[in-house]
């Protein structure tokens, strides 16, 4: 139970940081990649992982195969719901700003990535994943990836972990080399789609990494002799590297373009690969030497209902990022700004809370009829 606690805190506070790193206020200066070149959105998705791998193993193991797999298209369903909710708020907005803001319909239709064609048939792409605007890519990421982790969890059961992860690996390394942009041009040639900012190819190990974890952490299998001065100096140095490079301290002998290659957000870049995986294993050691650590409340409260809080900063980003563009408000509107989002956060989590609990109380009073 430690161990839950500890990561719907992570997640809280990812959620806090994505927020923060979204809206254009100076606190984005502190909270987009402040220890090197890695940001809360690789570190939600490798939660989202964790926590995926976890939960559906320990269905696996209590319930069998066939209870997993319907919690699992059950748990996709949703996350496809959603999704499409996001993306008709979305395009609902567009209609009915026209009227009230039109300042806010050309500070969007400048960066909704319209692919070229007809708009109609972009906007019923939507539905099937194969057009996604800015910022609505990290749902249906998740949803792809759930939807195979039956059979990943399944491989890692029949001991084929290794094989099943080095796949992973040779997937993102072609993502490297243009993976997806190939598929696109080979299978989609002239469709009007957009695939979203992030590349689904190499983001994807960063989620199975995060499975592996969880079904490690389910199953009794974590190793425990890793966490010595052997293995935490070097870590230590590696961190200390991308922070300084990160902020300028040190100069890498490598020519711009290739560095920006090797860090790149978009495909998770080798070396930004090597700096999370660090910071990953820093922060095991941390949570395993203070178990105390990252048990904050309201953070662990955001972390339980991840999936409302984050879809509903979406929907409020969707509204305000534009005003703040045009007004620029100055450093104490931006404070108010901030605190009146972070804080808004909770009402969402809130709802959701309190729907579970209604569904609970109904459950219970057809099984007491």
């Amino acid at each position: 139970m430690q161990r839950f606690v500890q990561i719907d805190a992570l997640r809280g506070l990812f959620l806090v940081v994505i927020m923060m790193n979204h809206l254009d206020t100076f606190f984005k200066k502190y909270t987009y990649e402040p220890f090197g070149f890695i940001s809360a959105a690789e570190g939600f998705v490798f939660m989202s992982g964790l926590v995926a791998g976890l939960v559906y193993t320990r269905k696996l193991t209590r319930y069998g195969r066939d209870e997993m797999v319907r919690s699992v298209v059950s748990r996709s369903f949703t996350i496809y719901q959603y999704h499409i909710a996001l993306y008709l708020s979305w395009f609902l907005l567009l209609v009915v700003m026209q009227y009230i803001s039109p300042h806010w319909v050309t500070f969007w239709t400048e960066r909704m990535d319209f692919p070229e064609g007809n708009r109609f048939v972009t906007f019923l792409l939507g539905f099937v994943l194969l057009y996604l605007p800015k910022g609505m890519d990290i749902l249906p990421m998740y949803f792809v990836f759930l939807l195979l982790l039956p059979l990943v969890i399944r491989q890692f059961r029949r001991g084929k972990a290794v094989i099943t992860l080095l796949i992973s690996l040779a997937v993102w390394a072609a993502a490297q080399l243009g993976l997806k942009n190939m598929l696109i041009k080979l299978i989609f040639a002239g469709k009007p789609m957009y695939l979203g900012y992030f590349d689904v190819f190499g983001y994807q190990l960063l989620f199975m990494a995060g499975a592996y974890i969880g079904y490690c952490l389910s199953t009794g299998q974590m190793r425990e002799d890793i966490y010595g001065a052997r293995f935490l100096i070097p870590m230590l140095c590696v961190g200390l590297f991308f922070f300084a490079s990160r902020h300028g301290f040190i100069d890498v002998p490598i020519p711009e373009g290739l560095w920006q290659k090797l860090v790149t957000k978009v495909k998770v870049g080798p070396l930004r690969l090597v700096n999370f995986a660090t910071h990953v294993y820093l922060i095991a050691c941390l949570l395993r030497k203070f178990p105390a650590w990252m048990r904050w409340r309201p953070l662990v409260f955001l972390g339980e209902h991840s999936l409302q809080v984050f879809s509903y900063h979406l929907l409020l980003l969707l509204i305000i990022v534009p005003y703040l563009s045009l007004y620029k408000p100055g450093p104490a509107l931006q404070v108010l700004v901030a605190v009146a989002c972070i804080l808004s956060l909770f009402v969402p989590a809130y709802l959701h809370q309190r729907y579970q609990q209604r569904r609970k109380h109904l459950a219970l009073q057809r099984v007491n009829a």
